[in-house]
C-alpha cells in the first residue's frame, strides 16, 4: 500500500479527517475525499461511516500495527497527539492525528512529506536569490550545484554554464593563479 502518495489527480494537499471517538471518518475535506475515491490504493474506500483504524491496519505496510496501535491511543485520549511518518523514502506521507480540545474526536491529516520539503527547499532558494552578495553552492567534487543572480554577474557566466560543472574545470585560471601567488 503507498498511502503516502497524493490522489492521481489534482495536485498534492493535505488530506484531512474528523474521526469518531470508535475511528470512524464523520467529516473529510476535499482532498481525502478525492483519495478515498481514486481506485489506487491512497485512500481508496475510506470515507465518511468508514472505520480508519481499519483501513490503517488493511492497507498500510509494516506501519500499520505502529499506526493502529498510535491512533487507538490517541482515540482513548491516553494521548493528545500521534505522529508518523509512512511510506517509502520516495514518497513519504506524515500521519498526523489530534485530540480535539474538549470533544471526542480527533483529527486525522496525511501529508505529503516531499511536497513540504520541496516548500521549504523552494523558499530558501527564493531567500538566497534575493540577497545582495553573491552565493554558490558546490558539492564534494568541486561542481556547481546552485548560483544567485549576483553570483552569475560577479563571475560574468550564465548558470546553465556553470551548474553541474567543475569549479577547476570552469576556472582553470583561479587554481593556476593561487600557485603562482606564492
Amino acid at each position: 500500500m503507498d498511502a503516502s502518495r497524493p490522489p492521481s489527480s489534482g495536485p498534492a494537499r493535505s488530506r484531512l479527517a474528523v474521526l469518531d471517538h470508535q475511528g470512524h471518518v464523520i467529516a473529510a475535506n476535499e482532498a481525502w475525499l478525492l483519495a478515498a475515491d481514486d481506485p489506487s490504493p491512497a485512500l481508496a474506500g475510506c470515507r465518511p461511516g468508514g472505520d480508519f483504524v481499519q483501513w490503517c491496519e488493511a492497507h498500510l505496510d509494516h506501519a500499520a500495527g505502529q499506526a493502529a496501535s498510535g491512533l487507538r491511543q490517541v482515540l482513548a485520549g491516553d494521548m493528545d497527539t500521534f505522529v508518523q511518518t509512512l511510506g517509502d523514502p520516495g514518497h513519504r506521507t506524515e500521519l498526523s492525528a489530534t485530540r480535539l480540545p474538549h470533544q471526542p474526536h480527533v483529527l486525522v491529516t496525511l501529508e505529503d512529506v516531499a511536497d513540504r520539503e520541496a516548500q521549504g527547499a523552494q523558499a530558501t532558494a527564493q531567500i538566497i536569490d534575493n540577497i545582495q552578495e553573491a552565493f554558490f553552492a558546490l558539492d564534494r567534487d568541486w561542481r556547481v550545484t546552485y548560483l544567485n543572480a549576483r553570483a552569475e554577474a560577479l563571475l560574468d557566466r550564465p548558470a546553465t554554464e556553470l551548474l553541474g560543472r567543475s569549479l577547476w574545470e570552469t576556472f582553470p585560471h583561479a587554481l593556476l593563479g593561487r600557485y603562482l601567488e606564492r
